[in-house]
């Protein structure tokens, strides 16, 4: 019995400190009538959420960590959903427009990333235990339109993201709509990902990226 009332005592003392260091760690909390931000247990300190629009949803997963970064989620339908244990610092996460979703799953690390994803129905997925570094650029979108004198038309419709279970982006990488990048992947810093990479256990780099070694994995430990 004593063991049981311990761990509850620790578990309601963990977010007790979780409240109160959020609450007054110089955040910055905006969401619309008809929108929803579901969080527990997670830490945010000097950041700012914004949910402005109709039916949008923001979900943060116990255990995760967000420092000095700004979330935006702008317009109809939209979703962010942010898994456990994810630690993003310094970053920008912007989702706007109709029916847009970015998903960043579990145990996933960044610092100063930029997220743009705009559009309609289209999204950025990131897997599980992907390691994102300094000043990459992820986009679903080229943000303004390139048009067909002629037609009128559009020719630079977004696309969706798609990144694989464990995979580092190297520091400055871009990440350019319709580009997907399968498992267990390392991408080398300053590159340009342009299409499919969807190979497994490889390194690509270069502008625009091409594969350099296969038959790999990686590692955080130095």
């Amino acid at each position: 019995m004593s063991k049981i009332w311990s761990t509850a005592k620790a578990l309601g003392l963990k977010r007790l400190f979780y409240n109160v260091t959020n609450r007054f760690s110089g955040n910055k909390l905006s969401v619309s009538e008809g929108s929803l931000l579901e969080s527990r247990d997670v830490k945010i300190r000097s950041s700012k959420i914004e949910i402005q629009g109709r039916d949008c949803h923001v979900s943060i997963g116990k255990g995760t960590y967000v420092l000095d970064s700004k979330i935006e989620v702008q317009g109809t339908g939209c979703r962010l959903i942010i898994g456990s244990n994810v630690r993003i610092r310094h970053a920008h996460l912007l989702v706007q427009d109709t029916g847009t979703w970015l998903k960043i799953g579990e145990d996933t690390t960044m610092t100063g990333t930029r997220f743009m994803v705009a559009g309609s129905g289209v999204g950025i997925r990131i897997g599980k235990d992907c390691m994102i570094g300094l000043g990459v650029a992820i986009r679903s979108s080229d943000m303004h339109s390139i048009l067909d004198i002629a037609s009128g038309q559009r020719v630079n419709e977004d696309q969706t993201v798609s990144i694989g279970d464990h995979v580092w982006l190297g520091e400055a990488t871009q990440v350019m709509k319709g580009a997907e990048i399968g498992s267990d992947c390392v991408i080398g810093a300053g590159s340009l990902v342009l299409g499919h990479l969807a190979g497994q256990g490889r390194v690509y780099a270069g502008r625009p990226a091409r594969e350099v070694r296969s038959g790999v994995t990686w590692d955080r430990a130095r």
